[in-house]
């Protein structure tokens, strides 16, 4: 990907650094802390460089504790980003240090693109990522642990390669855009919110929804990008209810 070339380079990253990518809101329960504080746990850090994809209100705090860490040059703060494809390409490892997680878009798009990752063992991740098949989990908030596992998927290519390969899996299997918007009509059905309207039934209007949030999901360029729609189809469907 070209683009991938020009982002390193504007973002100031050299060619041949290896890049965590983390790709999340800056707030403290997105556990960029924790992150920062593991990268000087790292072998050979000076050669790792970290990505921080995303705004938000620590993003001051953040950058004075890059800077207290000595790690100024080596964390690239690069601001919000509608076309996040290239950075998923980008990271060797995408880390997901969440402190909270309901549900990680993050890992999701990961898995999409085919990257390992590291995740915290939290919230609902553990239904979305399998310890040492699709991903390496970790203990929320611990520094060291984080670190070691960041360590060991950037030295270990093969094991890197086959995290990234069954997530993708994982991904095809329950997390394409149809399967969800699919699953999701389901539910509506299901729980008997199918009430008659001055119109149609919800889950008639609901499925139309869907079909607008799918034809919307084609139109973008990755499948990155399409796990970005399943926010739309909450709020599509809080709207045809109304």
């Amino acid at each position: 990907m070209p683009e991938v070339i020009e982002l390193r380079r504007a973002a100031g990253i050299p060619d041949n650094a290896a890049v965590i990518g983390v790709i999340a809101r800056l707030r403290k329960v997105k556990g960029h802390e924790v992150l920062l504080r593991s990268l000087p746990l790292l072998h050979n850090s000076s050669e790792i460089h970290l990505a921080v994809v995303g705004d938000g209100p620590e993003r001051t705090a953040l950058q004075e504790l890059a800077r207290t860490l000595g790690l100024s040059k080596r964390v690239h703060f690069v601001g919000q980003h509608f076309d996040i494809a290239p950075w998923y390409a980008m990271s060797y490892v995408v880390a997901v240090p969440s402190l909270q997680e309901a549900f990680s878009l993050a890992a999701l798009e990961a898995m999409a693109a085919s990257r390992p990752i590291v995740a915290s063992r939290v919230g609902g991740i553990p239904e979305l990522l399998e310890d040492g098949i699709s991903a390496l989990l970790v203990t929320p908030g611990e520094p060291a642990g984080l670190a070691a596992a960041l360590e060991l998927a950037l030295g270990n290519q093969a094991l890197a390669a086959k995290l990234g390969q069954a997530g993708r899996r994982t991904y095809e299997e329950r997390f394409t855009i149809e399967q969800m918007m699919a699953g999701w009509l389901r539910c509506i059905e299901v729980c008997d919110l199918c009430e008659e309207s001055s119109n149609q039934p919800l889950h008639v209007r609901a499925k139309a929804a869907v079909q607008v949030q799918i034809a919307h999901a084609h139109a973008l360029d990755g499948e990155v990008a399409l796990c970005r729609v399943a926010r739309g189809f909450s709020e599509a469907v809080a709207q045809v209810g109304r």
